[in-house]
């Protein structure tokens, strides 16, 4: 089945594209943050390593921090560490970081305590709970069908 209607030459789709200021929708400088970025992937799509380090895996970083900056003397390229660094984010990530992992072990571990069965959904009560020597609660039938998988296939990993 061939397509009907005529064909367009290049030159012609190439008059009706309009891209920047041409365009009917062109915002100018008033652009939004996230419009300036995609400005820039693609204004610079070939990306250099880190000006700062030498890594490869660099991105984009207006120096001015107005993203509809996109001018070759504002955008350098640089790698998620160094910009986090030059942001001064970097301090702030880790430091968040340190608190919400202390929360979260203390989260885990009083999640553990309050359960009340096991991964089988059998009961936590005294007749049918071992605690391990590092002082976890385990099932006494879920070990007793581990160690019973185990014996059967010989010592291999289950």
């Amino acid at each position: 089945m061939t397509k009907k209607g005529y064909k367009q030459s290049q030159e012609h789709i190439a008059k009706r594209i309009r891209t920047g200021e041409d365009h009917h929708a062109w915002k100018g400088s008033a652009v939004s943050v996230k419009g300036g970025r995609t400005r820039a992937y693609r204004i610079y799509k070939n990306i250099s390593p880190c000006v700062l380090c030498g890594s490869f895996r660099s991105e984009r970083h207006h120096i001015d921090g107005d993203t509809a900056n996109n001018s070759p003397d504002n955008v350098i390229f640089i790698c998620r560490k160094c910009h986090m660094k030059n942001d001064g984010r970097l301090e702030k990530f880790r430091d968040m970081a340190v608190i919400n992992s202390k929360e979260l072990v203390k989260i885990s571990a009083r999640k553990r305590r309050e359960r009340t069965t096991c991964h089988n959904g059998h009961l936590f009560d005294d007749e049918d709970t071992y605690i391990n020597p590092s002082g976890a609660r385990v099932c006494k039938k879920c070990r007793t069908e581990y160690k019973r998988k185990w014996r059967k296939n010989g010592s291999k990993k289950i």
